[in-house]
């Protein structure tokens, strides 16, 4: 109840507009699989993410490789039971880490922990202010524009409100296009690459049947 994207429309939507490249970053990992196995299936490289909460402030980390993959599973039921604390130390290696703007006081915090780390920009003043490495990034939760004001819906059943009575805007939640700094864009999708086996032959043992 905070997205209106499926799997299938998001993997329509990309076929429609030749994006070669998508990237999942819930804060849970239910939906992992089915967006990994339909990106395959339709020859789109699946990028991998996990949402943080660290001190009550988000930020997202990308898997590098199946040991970066294999980290984000370890973080996401560690996430699941309690609050992260030095377990982001613990599982920090072959993971991308990216902050967003309206959280840059992670960036001191964390900047010692992640070799590769960037700063999230939604605006142009945002992106003014940047200093560090930095990339155009949205919490898309529509694909078009013309769906957000079915969000504010979402949200009333989610948390059992009345619309009249939730003052919420979603302005720029849906997908967008960012020319800017394409070349950190590449670095993320260049440096990550992940291989989830999905069928395994040896899970069940075979008896001698002497």
């Amino acid at each position: 109840l905070e997205s209106m994207i499926k799997v299938k429309d998001l993997i329509s939507y990309a076929i429609k507009n030749n994006i070669k490249t998508l990237a999942i970053a819930d804060s849970n990992m239910h939906g992992v699989m089915d967006f990994y196995i339909e990106c395959i299936n339709n020859k789109i490289k699946p990028i991998i993410g996990l949402e943080i909460t660290y001190k009550n402030l988000k930020y997202v980390l990308y898997a590098k490789n199946n040991r970066g993959y294999k980290n984000l599973l370890k973080l996401n039921t560690i996430l699941s039971e309690k609050e992260i604390e030095k377990d982001i130390i613990k599982y920090k290696n072959n993971l991308i880490c990216v902050i967003p703007y309206k959280n840059y006081v992670l960036y001191d915090i964390l900047k010692d922990i992640y070799n590769d780390i960037f700063i999230g920009y939604q605006n142009q003043q945002e992106n003014k202010n940047i200093k560090e490495k930095k990339i155009y990034y949205n919490e898309i939760l529509c694909l078009n524009k013309e769906d957000l004001e079915y969000l504010k819906y979402l949200y009333c059943i989610k948390n059992n409100e009345y619309i009249d009575r939730i003052n919420i805007n979603y302005i720029d939640n849906y997908i967008i296009y960012e020319q800017e700094n394409i070349e950190n864009y590449n670095y993320i999708i260049e440096n990550c690459n992940i291989t989830i086996e999905l069928e395994r032959k040896d899970l069940l043992p075979i008896y001698n049947e002497n």
